[in-house]
């Protein structure tokens, strides 16, 4: 079993630009999830401010890439 698992380092598997993309909604879910739980002193609060937090933070990731690729293609 050890080794199927070392196998995806030597072979990873291929993923698109889209399917990429799509791996950093679960990371920042659970990113704003474990943050907000810290944070938040009132445990019925933790769903609705770590929704606003994931959107927060998916949104802010999506203008900074926005904004890198626009520099790209102006200065490439």
């Amino acid at each position: 079993m050890t080794f199927v698992w070392a196998t995806l380092f030597l072979d990873p598997i291929p993923l698109s630009g889209i399917q990429r993309a799509a791996l950093l909604l679960p990371i920042c879910l659970s990113i704003s999830v474990v943050y907000r739980t810290i944070k938040t002193p009132d445990l019925r609060d933790i769903p609705k401010t770590s929704l606003a937090l994931w959107i927060t933070i998916v949104v802010g990731m999506w203008v900074v890439a926005l904004t890198l690729y626009v520099v790209y293609l102006l200065f490439a």
